[in-house]
């Protein structure tokens, strides 16, 4: 084995395009070090999370405007002091407002509030002057798991009596004095929704790929046993064939498609895949 292949170096573009176009690329791809392979992912994941996101918030963003001017109909503008958060119209008056499917905002401002739920309702925002909440309702019944930093299981008829215990906690997030519009609410909501779901999907493609990759790699060396390919090259060789497949699943979460998910078809991508592409490598025997 050469120098030359020992420190071989492929730019992210060439790389990527010849996983999809160019399987002879691997035996070039084979010899780069696994560093340059991992930054390399970390690249691909990021430019799949961004389109990913993109194309969410595309679907989402007329719920998201829906349900921010639901919210500035029903209190106005949000006024933040030190004595917490309320809105600016019937600062004391508890309200539930729908915001997406099944989803909605619970303004709790006092104990002793009666608290009654539409039978739909599965994701609860819970306004609280101190603090914000979210819940979501438990498969198969009508308890609710609620928190902010900390989840509490809570019996569906008993919610009224943990939002009430809530009181005597101090605020969990100290808010600076000011007021919030109902522009910029909607500003706010639509970054955090973009800025959300991109870390979420970079960290889940990122790490789908890693996990699922160094297992099948971990398996092929384990069942070959051969001195063909060495663990790195195995496993450099798996990072870069899992590629088509995170691309081609990425479009199930981005366009909400039936049927798959994103990881099953990375699986089955990079079952049929990755075995080709490491056996030819194989029989290299450089």
């Amino acid at each position: 084995m050469s120098d030359t292949k020992k420190a071989c170096k492929t730019g992210f573009f060439t790389a990527l395009a010849g996983c999809f176009t160019r399987p002879e690329i691997f035996h070039q791809l084979r010899f780069q070090s696994a560093w340059r392979t991992f930054f390399h992912l970390v690249f691909f994941s990021l430019l799949l999370a961004v389109w990913t996101a993109a194309a969410q918030y595309a679907a989402g963003a007329g719920a998201i405007s829906s349900a921010v001017t639901a919210i500035g109909e029903s209190f106005g503008k949000i006024i933040f002091s030190e004595s917490g958060a309320r809105p600016e119209i019937e600062p004391d008056r508890g309200r539930l407002v729908p915001l997406f499917d099944r989803t909605y905002l619970l303004y709790y401002p006092e104990k002793g509030m009666k608290v009654l739920l539409p039978s739909d309702a599965e994701t609860l925002v819970v306004w609280l002057p101190e603090q914000f909440m979210f819940g979501r309702k438990m498969a198969g019944g009508k308890d609710w798991v609620i928190g902010f930093t900390e989840a509490h299981e809570v019996a569906g008829d008993g919610l009224e009596l943990f939002l009430d215990s809530q009181f005597e906690k101090s605020s969990v997030v100290k808010f600076p004095a000011q007021t919030l519009s109902p522009e910029m609410l909607g500003a706010n909501i639509k970054a955090g929704f973009i800025f959300g779901t991109l870390i979420v999907f970079w960290l889940r493609y990122l790490g789908m790929s890693l996990l699922l990759s160094s297992m099948f790699c971990l398996f092929f060396m384990w069942t070959r046993r051969s001195a063909g390919l060495n663990f790195r090259q195995a496993w450099v060789i798996s990072i870069y064939s899992g590629m088509p497949g995170l691309f081609i699943g990425s479009f199930f979460p981005a366009l909400n498609l039936p049927l798959l998910t994103d990881n099953l078809v990375y699986v089955i991508v990079l079952v049929i895949y990755f075995p080709l592409i490491a056996a030819k490598e194989e029989q290299r025997n450089e």
